[in-house]
């Protein structure tokens, strides 16, 4: 009898449809989720971006460079961000189909980051786990 190996899915694919103000539909942008990488790099880049949040709501009072600095922080942290998940080319189309305006572009994606890029990471991370200890199971027996 011979064992059985199977590699987890590495790619899940998904559309986003890019509807303009109007309801006119745009474009349709196919994105290709790496979700191995994804699992180890997502966690972080989310919380540097809250944190590059935080920065800018504390130095709103205070204006000036201060302000200008956070922002363009949170705008650089968020392109790594949005890079990571949707790929340079896909950043670029969403970048410019909602003109540039970072903070708008961020508030539509986070759905779609919260309810299908985090549930498959915890799916993938679950399965991981799942792996690991059924493997040191068997490592246990020999």
């Amino acid at each position: 009898m011979s064992y059985t190996i199977r590699r987890a899915p590495a790619q899940v694919r998904e559309s986003l449809e890019l509807i303009t103000a109007d309801g006119q539909s745009r474009k349709t942008l196919e994105v290709e989720l790496n979700i191995p990488r994804l699992a180890g790099e997502l966690r972080p880049a989310i919380l540097e971006l809250t944190h590059a949040q935080e920065k800018i709501a504390a130095a709103a009072g205070r204006g000036g460079e201060e302000a200008q600095a956070a922002y363009d922080e949170a705008v650089e942290v968020s392109h790594r961000l949005l890079n990571l998940i949707f790929g340079p080319e896909n950043t670029e189309e969403l970048l410019s189909f909602f003109d540039r305006n970072e903070a708008e572009l961020l508030q539509q994606v986070t759905p779609f980051i919260a309810e299908v890029v985090q549930p498959a990471v915890r799916g993938y991370i679950s399965e991981c786990r799942k792996r690991a200890v059924k493997g040191r199971r068997h490592a246990g027996r020999n």
